[in-house]
């Protein structure tokens, strides 16, 4: 049986997103970046190092959580969403 009828891949279009140069700016130069800087440290203590955030951290921790959608890259990570779709599938 053929079975490359039953999956289809997505189809990707090029576009051309970029176009103009790449400026990597200093943290200490950008506001933008500093908070970027800062929601990415918070999400690293919760997340990784299992920490409990306390006072002000645990404040802007839950405004930015409320508002993003927090993903990791961690192999552990994947492993854990394949087996989350894959159990899904199996119902």
């Amino acid at each position: 049986m053929d079975s490359s009828e039953l999956y289809s891949g997505p189809i990707i279009d090029a576009a051309n997103y970029f176009s103009g140069n790449i400026e990597f700016v200093n943290s200490g130069n950008n506001v933008g970046v500093q908070l970027v800087d800062l929601a990415i440290w918070l999400n690293k203590r919760v997340y990784d190092m299992k920490q409990d955030l306390k006072g002000d951290c645990l404040e802007l921790y839950k405004f930015i959580a409320e508002r993003s959608v927090l993903d990791g890259f961690s192999l552990e990570q994947l492993e854990y969403i394949l087996a989350e779709e894959f159990n899904k599938l199996r119902q």
